[in-house]
């Protein structure tokens, strides 16, 4: 399904991108659709995440609510959430899952459709940055992005007054947080909403890089090589960990740095800096994770933030040299069906026979 999603978003936009903005909004629409049908109507059967999360959900309907907060220790106000919610949607978990994509699609649409200079790059990087699997796997993280996503939006909108601004993006960030606790990051936005980027910040974002990814890679193995035998299951997560924090180290990199070269002479304008503001605070979080395996997710937070950075970044540079979008277009064709493995996935929508890959995932959990 994400194949040939991808395949439309850059076959649609070469027929509409010279029609008007009309046209450029109706694109946009058109594709939050599409992932918004990707997302909710797929089968329980897509990532074994939203197959433990429907296999929860569906035992809510015999349950008490004081069970419900007995049983899930963390970020209880998800099930919470869910207790209520199964009644209203009669138990079907697809109506479930469809009210989750809902969710975070608007603040991502939204956001896209007011910031955005290039929405077709846009939304190829919500699936190259890994947004379009990651809304399908973690939902208690989903719903706090979606959260922190409307923050983001009250964060930067110009028309409303800044103290009005402040308390309803720590309104939304406290919320966010009930759904998952490291939404809390995000506060520190505040400290960097409109505020220039200057020359102090391109020797500081550097070094707290390096000394994070090296004393990332010191700590872990320190603490694994101290737990020894004795905490198998962490040393298998903090190693997995390792290999996804270089993968996805490496995408906000790449769109990082030539964005920042390319948009070098507007970063005294307000959002540009704020953006790269943000985008630099994910890279930072992601070079923890393997200590902090929760900054991983955190990173996510702030690393949308590229999403929109990059696209005024191609904007620019067709401006001076037309041919360089088409070379990051090919590149990121040449990633997705190459390397990303995870945007080739097969794909089930709710009504398909999965029964094969369910016994398989219930095999996966007695074994482990």
């Amino acid at each position: 399904m994400i194949k040939f999603t991808f395949i439309f978003i850059i076959l649609y936009w070469l027929l509409v991108r010279t029609k008007g903005t009309k046209n450029v909004d109706r694109y946009t629409i058109i594709c939050a659709v599409l992932f918004f049908i990707m997302m909710g109507f797929r089968n329980q059967a897509i990532f074994g995440d939203t197959y433990r999360y429907v296999t929860w959900f569906s035992q809510l309907g015999n349950t008490s609510l004081l069970n419900v907060m007995q049983s899930f220790e963390k970020d209880q106000f998800f099930w919470i959430v869910a207790y209520y919610v199964y009644p209203l949607v009669g138990g079907n978990y697809t109506l479930w899952l469809s009210l989750i994509s809902l969710a975070i699609i608007l603040p991502i649409t939204k956001m896209i459709k007011s910031y955005s200079v290039e929405p077709m790059y846009s939304w190829i990087l919500f699936i190259f940055l890994g947004f379009a699997t990651f809304f399908m796997a973690g939902m208690r993280q989903t719903m706090a992005m979606s959260l922190t996503m409307l923050g983001f939006l009250i964060l930067l909108d110009e028309k409303r007054k800044t103290k009005e601004k402040l308390l309803r993006f720590v309104i939304c960030i406290g919320i966010a947080s009930l759904f998952h606790g490291a939404s809390l990051l995000c506060l520190i936005a505040i400290l960097f909403i409109n505020r220039p980027f200057s020359k102090p910040f391109l020797i500081i974002y550097p070094i707290l890089l390096l000394v994070f990814l090296v004393l990332g890679r010191f700590i872990l193995f320190s603490l694994t090589s101290t737990l020894g035998e004795y905490d198998e299951r962490y040393i298998a997560y903090a190693e997995d960990a390792v290999g996804s924090t270089f993968t996805y180290f490496f995408q906000q990199l790449i769109l990082i740095v030539p964005s920042f070269y390319i948009l070098r002479k507007r970063l005294n304008e307000p959002l540009i800096a704020t953006l790269y503001h943000f985008s630099s605070l994910g890279l930072l979080l992601i070079s923890l994770s393997p200590v902090i395996a929760e900054l991983f997710r955190a990173s996510y937070f702030f690393s949308w933030a590229n999403i929109l950075l990059f696209p005024m970044a191609i904007q620019q540079v067709r401006r001076e040299k037309s041919f360089m979008p088409l070379v990051f277009l090919l590149f990121f064709v040449v990633y997705l069906i190459f390397i990303n493995k995870e945007a080739w996935a097969d794909y089930y929508f709710w009504f398909e026979d999965t029964s094969k890959i369910l016994r398989e995932y219930d095999v996966r959990e007695i074994v482990m």
